[in-house]
């Protein structure tokens, strides 16, 4: 499979638990989801439904997500820059990223799938509009790849210990 990759055009929003709410009533719990989560995840299915694949994706999957959120006015001083600038600030990332993945589940079998994958925040460029760049990709092929990523604490790759025969193991006896 090659790289499915799409922009949505449209502001993304923060779903804590996919807009999912419960209730209590007569002793038994009620769950359902806001009109605005609904509404947001039903945008979402509209704008990418040009790009689900006849068949579902199988196999484990590396899904990426880029959110350009608005500017705030704050960053739109002459000194600031003109480019995308990173968002360190609310909304979370991963509320960003959970509502907008249960809303492409049409892509995939099982969101159990999806193994690996960014998820990053920005927000937009002088005059840009909001929007979600999506990427989802296969892992077939590079897991033995993604084994050998470089561990930035200067540890062995995952799957490389030498020897492993008990190593950093205290001897009890």
């Amino acid at each position: 499979m090659n790289e499915i990759r799409f922009t949505l055009q449209v502001e993304p929003k923060s779903l804590q638990k996919s807009g999912k709410r419960m209730v209590i009533r007569g002793g038994k719990p009620l769950f359902f989801k806001n009109k605005e989560a609904e509404e947001y995840q039903r945008t979402i299915k509209v704008l990418a439904k040009s790009h689900i694949p006849s068949e579902p994706l199988t196999g484990p999957l590396i899904v990426d997500f880029i959110f350009i959120i608005p500017r705030p006015g704050r960053l739109n001083r002459k000194s600031d820059p003109d480019g995308l600038i990173p968002c360190p600030a609310r909304p979370d990332r991963d509320n960003l990223q959970k509502g907008t993945q249960d809303a492409l589940s049409d892509f995939w079998i099982d969101d159990g799938q999806i193994f690996d994958g960014r998820t990053a925040k920005f927000y937009a460029e002088r005059g840009g509009d909001p929007r979600i760049i999506v990427s989802i990709r296969s892992a077939s092929g590079e897991q033995e790849a993604l084994t050998r990523r470089p561990n930035t604490q200067g540890h062995e790759p995952l799957g490389a210990e030498k020897g492993n025969d008990n190593q950093g193991k205290r001897n009890r006896s």
